[in-house]
């Protein structure tokens, strides 16, 4: 599961909430940023940790959930 970020305000908090909890940073951009978590297999587990952390409705990111593509067996 990746998540892209929309950053609606300064990201550097979010980047080091996020590198803390052991997301891994895959792209980043002026404002936005894709991550992803080696323990997180699904949307369910992604939104619980990001509440957790209290991402899912903080004001200042919008968050978009995308499925890892898998490549077809050859």
């Amino acid at each position: 599961m990746n998540i892209h970020f929309d950053l609606l305000q300064s990201s550097r908090d979010l980047r080091e909430t996020l590198a803390r909890d052991g997301w891994q940073l895959l792209a980043e951009g002026n404002d936005e940023l894709d991550a992803s978590h080696p323990e997180v297999r699904d949307e369910t587990a992604a939104r619980n940790r990001l509440h957790h952390l209290g991402l899912l409705t903080a004001g200042s990111v919008r968050i978009e959930f995308r499925r890892k593509r898998v490549s077809p067996p050859r």
